[in-house]
């Protein structure tokens, strides 16, 4: 190999090595936030907002906090399909409480956020329950308060049916998303 190539690669690793260091230290920096999601009984709130990747154990969470009469309005901000049976029999439904669902397909939390912002100002909502799994709250809350004024109550839900290393990985991934999701997703109204 030529010294010109290795010169080349040595600077690039003697370059990359602060940047890889910072960016481990900031994901490491996020893992209390992630594994301490706040939580807590929820008072009354004029909706509930599912926030849609958990789609089993968030959806039946929602269900039980309407069910105990925390709000009239359930929230399902995406487009529940034919491989989403129970949203979208809630979507076609004229049950115990009204249920909005969202015609669009958000691509991230932020898009939720925005929908949750949009729904605020078009109902005058003060209050309102936000349903994740709670490897999720920390990112979820903190978009959701930089997109609203709202008043949030985070119910964190824990997750069904994950083995410790999909666990581990669903972690892994907020501790590089949360600190992505505050440099570039917020709202910051």
């Amino acid at each position: 190999m030529s010294s010109a190539r290795r010169f080349t690669r040595r600077r690039l690793i003697v370059l990359a090595a602060p940047a890889v260091g910072g960016l481990l230290l900031l994901a490491g920096a996020t893992l209390p936030a992630i594994l301490d999601s706040e939580s807590g009984e929820p008072s009354p709130s004029d909706a509930v907002f599912v926030h849609v990747g958990g789609r089993g154990e968030r959806l039946e969470a929602s269900i039980g906090l309407m069910n105990r009469g925390v709000a009239d309005v359930l929230v399902i901000p995406t487009r529940p399909t034919e491989e989403w049976p129970e949203a979208l029999d809630l979507c076609r439904s004229d049950g115990a409480f009204e249920v909005i669902c969202l015609d669009s397909i958000p691509a991230n939390t932020r898009d939720e956020a925005l929908a949750l912002d949009t729904l605020v100002s078009a109902y005058g909502w003060q209050r309102v329950a936000i349903v994740t799994n709670d490897y999720h709250m920390a990112r979820a809350a903190m978009l959701d308060r930089s997109c609203t004024n709202a008043d949030l109550a985070p119910v964190p839900v824990e997750p069904s049916g994950l083995n410790p290393i999909s666990h581990g990985w669903k972690i892994f991934h907020e501790m590089i998303a949360l600190p992505h999701s505050w440099l570039f997703q917020r709202c910051d109204r």
